[in-house]
């Protein structure tokens, strides 16, 4: 019995009705494997949201160094009034704060859609087909495998897939979107 839910929860589940004993590991009852499946779609998507947040990032950076060289500027010797003087006129307060908001509120931004991409090194080294997805998907390392017995619930291990297709495998992996 198998579910895929928002197109990447994986969940598997198998029973062992008779006690199945190998070495010092028993099992008996319900093991149930959960992981994580990203389809190229979604990998391409995740990818173009941190572009787009990381460009958006770089813009309100500028603003606020741009801000910073303005009002560190040295100051300009003026020969009419005998005094140096400030370069630039300083930006109002509110005009400041707001720059800088903005730039914290894009660096916020910046991080939470890179923390929403999976790690390369954490996915299966290919693509491949997998049933109710219409493009190929990798694999999440580090699935959580837990069992289930009666009304109490262990995790018990990790599980991981390589998909299965007609490619050669490299111990390198290709990554290319």
């Amino acid at each position: 019995d198998w579910s895929l839910s928002n197109e990447k929860d994986l969940a598997f589940t198998l029973e062992f009705p008779k006690e199945v004993v190998r070495r010092d590991v028993t099992l008996q009852g319900t093991v149930r494997c959960e992981g994580l499946l990203y389809s190229k779609d979604t990998l391409k998507s995740l990818n173009e949201q941190f572009c787009s947040a990381r460009k958006e990032k770089w813009v309100a950076e500028e603003i606020v160094e741009d801000l910073i060289r303005k009002k560190e500027a040295p100051k300009k010797w003026n020969p009419i009034t005998d005094e140096w003087e400030k370069q630039n006129e300083e930006e109002p307060l509110f005009s400041q704060l707001s720059k800088r908001a903005s730039f914290a509120f894009a660096d916020r931004k910046e991080q939470k859609a890179n923390s929403a991409r999976p790690d390369l090194k954490n996915l299966s080294a290919d693509f491949g087909p997998f049933p109710g997805v219409e493009t190929e998907v990798h694999f999440q390392k580090e699935g959580k495998v837990t069992l289930k017995k009666g009304f109490s619930k262990v995790v018990v291990g990790t599980w991981y897939a390589e998909p299965i297709n007609d490619k050669p495998i490299s111990y390198y992996g290709n990554f290319i979107y």
